[in-house]
Order: structure tokens, then C-alpha cells, then sequence
């Protein structure tokens, strides 16, 4: 008698290594497109970093809101720009923009896949040098 694999061992074990193949190439899969977006992530907070030291650069005065602007790489970056009063306690409140003495900065950067927000604020009596 000749000992061999049944049709049935033979088939069993072909769709175990297709299902084998089938999760390894899926995890494959979202294994480069996770990295791919964490590159675009990290481009993008690189992209807001710049624009925010830009931002800090100007005089108080001249920090205005910017419309959603496209750039190179396939980014668009924004800027909200905001008024607020600090009270005694430290709390903050809306204040209309020429009187306010705060400024709420924030840099929106997107992108086809997500975006990233980095907000700041902004003593008008910092960067006067008071």
C-alpha cells in the first residue's frame, strides 16, 4: 500500500496557504499605507511649524487670517486668526481683533488623506518687547 496525501489533504492545505497569503499581503498592505500617511503627517506638521515661525516673525499688528492656500506637495495651508481678553482668573473670552491685546493662532495644513492643527497664542505685549 502506498502512502501519499489524499485530494482532500491536498485541498484542505492549498486554502490554508491561500488564506495564509491572503492576511499576509492585506497586512502588507496597510502596513506601507500606514507609513505612507505618517509621512504625510510628519510633512505636514513640518509645513505648520514653518508657517507658525513665519507667523511669530511679523509684527502683532500684521497677524491676519489667511484663506486656505494651496502649496507645493499637495498641501493647503490655513490661517485663523482670533481675538481674545485674558480675565484675572485666566480664563479667555472673544475680543474683537483691533482691540484685542491676544491673538488665537491657528495653522490648519491639509491634505488629500487627513490634516493637522497646530494652535498658538499670541501677548501683544511679548512681542512688543514689554
Amino acid at each position: 500500500m502506498e502512502r501519499g496525501l489524499t485530494l482532500v489533504e491536498v485541498m484542505v492545505a492549498l486554502v490554508l496557504f491561500g488564506a495564509l497569503l491572503l492576511v499576509t499581503s492585506w497586512t502588507t498592505k496597510v502596513s506601507v499605507g500606514g507609513k505612507k500617511n505618517g509621512q504625510l503627517r510628519a510633512e505636514a506638521v513640518g509645513v505648520a511649524q514653518r508657517e507658525l515661525e513665519a507667523i511669530h516673525a511679523l509684527d502683532f499688528n500684521d497677524i491676519s487670517p489667511q484663506p486656505p492656500t494651496p502649496i507645493p506637495g499637495g498641501y493647503t495651508v490655513e490661517r485663523i486668526v482670533e481675538g481674545k481678553a485674558m480675565d484675572s482668573d485666566g480664563n479667555l473670552s472673544d475680543e474683537p481683533l483691533p482691540r484685542a491685546k491676544l491673538k488665537y493662532v491657528e495653522v490648519v495644513v491639509k491634505w488629500s488623506g487627513g490634516e493637522v492643527r497646530i494652535p498658538t497664542l499670541i501677548d501683544q505685549r511679548i512681542k512688543e518687547g514689554e
